[in-house]
């Protein structure tokens, strides 16, 4: 963080961190009855993976951008909790996690660890794969993100040996990982 601020004062900006307690990008999807829902995933050309008690998982493959989400079934209601999105690099054979993130009111229930587990099972289907990898933008030194990305088999970079901020993650994925 210090680089940061040597930055912003090298050209007469004043530093200041910012403020954010979580990401503001979640999407709030809530359909009342199973008609509306079936109709949004025909619409979006979601596939549905698999319903595990109240959660249904579903993925979506548009070329090489690949994503998965959960609702949580709720009387005749489905609620969006969480969602990732992923683009697939061929030359490099990684996948670039572009967005990971779980309902604020659903966080610490392990819903990112099973949406993570499903979205790299599915992609691991459709991709060959050597690494994931991801940018954590300034929230990255929240320990319970990096606690959370370690907890996947992530190595996480926030600066490199010259002290210059990365904010990086990235995990090495076995050639010969198990597809289940």
């Amino acid at each position: 963080m210090e680089e940061l601020k040597k930055m912003y004062e090298k050209y007469g900006v004043k530093f200041e961190k910012p403020k954010r307690d979580a990401p503001k990008s979640f999407q709030e999807k809530q359909f009342t009855n199973e008609e509306s829902f079936s109709q949004y995933i025909s619409e979006k050309k979601y596939c549905i993976n698999k319903e595990e008690d109240s959660l249904i998982f579903l993925s979506k493959l548009d070329r090489r951008y690949f994503s998965s989400c959960i609702f949580r079934k709720e009387g005749n209601s489905f609620i969006k909790i969480a969602h990732i999105n992923g683009t697939y690099y061929e030359e490099s054979q990684t996948l670039q996690i572009t967005i990971l993130i779980v309902k604020p009111e659903e966080r610490g229930e392990g819903l990112g660890t099973l949406l993570y587990n499903h979205f790299e099972r599915k992609a691991l289907k459709v991709f060959k794969i050597k690494a994931m990898i991801g940018s954590l933008p300034y929230w990255t030194e929240n320990i319970q993100r990096e606690h959370f990305y370690k907890n996947l088999g992530f190595n996480v970079y926030s600066s490199d040996e010259n002290g210059e901020i990365l904010n990086k993650i990235k995990k090495e994925l076995n050639e010969d990982a198990i597809v289940i």
